[in-house]
């Protein structure tokens, strides 16, 4: 028996009281163990915008190589 299995079965015998304990203690488990992202969230406009100027920049042969492009995107974010 893996280990949601064992909870499951456990869990059918509990009161509904005690099932919202269990939620509640796997929602605090959960939440310490996810990192938040380090990038903020863009709307359908900024994501729009970004890629037009991406676009322009490409054809006015203004871009980068891609290696340059993700050495500065590693360097900005701490990854390098």
């Amino acid at each position: 028996m893996n280990t949601i299995d064992m909870i499951v079965s456990m869990t059918q015998e509990m009161t509904e009281a005690g099932k919202n304990k269990v939620l509640d203690y796997v929602k605090l488990i959960y939440s310490a163990d996810v990192t938040p992202s380090p990038f903020s969230p863009l709307s359908s406009d900024e994501i729009l915008g970004k890629l037009e100027l991406g676009r322009k920049q490409n054809n006015n042969s203004e871009g980068i190589s891609f290696d340059k492009a993700i050495k500065h995107i590693g360097i900005e974010n701490g990854f390098i």
